[in-house]
């Protein structure tokens, strides 16, 4: 009997020793997976094409941003459909924090304005990062027009109601809005023609299809083209006169009054990422955006102004940003689609 509850206790012991080492296992194996989760790059999706403006400003965030978070970032063009694209792919992706998104006023104010069936719901589908940065637009002209500045090409319009046609990067995006506004303000004569992404309608001035095209002023080679005189300038959308571009006027400077819906550039990420990794991502961000020192190299030449606010603070804008966008439509003439 006593060798027999001997071998029970040897039993007992070796179960307790198999489960124990089970157990340790598992806990291995969990934190393994937990490591691995948090060492995952993050993509962050951009719904416009390479070679923009934005897009070059924000591949030289996302670099700076993932080295200061000690994370790889990868930015995923997913250009189309007046950003929808990006957005949609945005919105559908796991809200665990591997994917985030860059998305504009185009997408956030003006397309809810634009079609009546949108496949997604700005502040219903994203969580807010951080407003990233105010951008202004150049308009620029071909140098075959007859026209030195913005007051001689109205004239010339006026006169010549066929000749002169502007490009955008899609009907109802900022770039192209920003024009239909001058010609309410102006009374100019222009044909809008709408195309696939900023490449294209930079390929189309350069062979003088189109005659006008609003940019943002990192695009490309566009400050040094400008200021040696192979592009001109009719003006800046901004308050003040922008660095890189210190003899092209503003708008106030024309005569003309302030353009009210500023672009910016958000950074989101689908609905229900938990709020700890959202917060993560707005201190990383907002660390480099706010250092003078990346300022100063990548923001403020190119014409972005860093904001760099809390998640809310991008929230109540989109809030409170809503008549300029109706207005700016109402302008245009845009009919819903």
């Amino acid at each position: 009997m006593t060798d027999v509850l001997v071998v029970r206790h040897r039993l007992a012991h070796i179960v307790r020793f198999v489960a124990l080492g089970a157990l340790c296992l598992i806990l291995s194996q969990l934190a393994a997976s937990a490591q691995s989760g948090t060492s995952r790059p993050i993509r962050l999706l951009m719904p416009y094409s390479p070679g923009s403006g934005w897009d070059t400003m924000v591949r030289v965030l996302a670099q700076a941003v993932g080295e200061k978070m000690s994370k790889t970032i990868i930015v995923d063009n997913r250009p189309g459909a007046n950003t929808i694209v990006g957005a949609n792919a945005c919105k559908n992706a796991d809200p665990d924090g591997t994917t985030i998104c860059v998305l504009s006023t185009s997408s956030m104010m003006l397309n809810p304005l634009l079609y009546k069936n949108l496949s997604y719901r700005p502040r219903d589908d994203f969580e807010p990062i951080t407003l990233a940065a105010f951008v202004d637009h150049v308009i620029i002209m071909h140098r075959s027009v007859p026209a030195k500045d913005l007051h001689e090409m109205v004239k010339y319009s006026k006169t010549n109601p066929d000749k002169l046609n502007f490009g955008s990067n899609g009907t109802g995006a900022d770039l192209h809005l920003v024009i239909e506004w001058l010609k309410n303000k102006t009374g100019a004569k222009l044909q809008h023609i709408p195309y696939r992404g900023i490449g294209p309608a930079m390929l189309a001035f350069e062979a003088g299809e189109i005659q006008l095209l609003a940019l943002t002023p990192g695009t490309g080679s566009l400050v040094d083209r400008i200021n040696s005189g192979d592009i001109k300038a009719l003006l800046v959308d901004s308050d003040e006169r922008l660095p890189m571009f210190p003899n092209v006027p503003t708008l106030i400077e024309l005569g003309m009054p302030r353009y009210k819906l500023r672009g910016w550039l958000g950074l989101f990420a689908p609905k229900r990422t938990p709020k700890d990794v959202v917060a993560s991502l707005n201190r990383g961000f907002t660390d480099v955006i706010n250092d003078p020192e990346f300022q100063k190299r990548h923001l403020l030449p190119f014409g972005f102004w860093p904001d760099g606010s809390p998640p809310e603070a991008l929230a109540q804008r989109m809030i409170d940003t809503q008549e300029e966008a109706a207005e700016l439509i109402r302008l245009s003439g845009i009919k819903p689609e």
